[in-house]
């Protein structure tokens, strides 16, 4: 098994979409993180980071209820316990 390592001051939002766009490419998290790292050795960085960084519009109220309702739903639906949204 390989070893673990950790990254220091991620915040969750960039983490979220980091493992969103390794599950849309359908790769494990290292196969993009090795590529990302490629990418901004190869010089092809500013744009590409400026993408991957960048929170282009918070959400808005109703599409943060949708998002949690249809999270409870599919917890529900998995039978996972519920979570408090605070």
């Amino acid at each position: 098994m390989s070893e673990v390592k950790t990254i220091k001051d991620v915040d969750d939002y960039v983490w979220a979409e980091f493992k969103s766009i390794a599950a849309q490419e359908k790769k494990k998290m290292g196969e993009v993180f090795k590529e990302m790292v490629k990418t901004y050795k190869d010089g092809k960085t500013v744009e590409w980071w400026k993408n991957f960084l960048t929170v282009n519009e918070p959400l808005t109220e109703y599409e943060a209820e949708r998002i949690e309702k249809r999270i409870k739903e599919i917890r529900k639906e998995s039978n996972f316990r519920d979570v408090k949204w605070d």
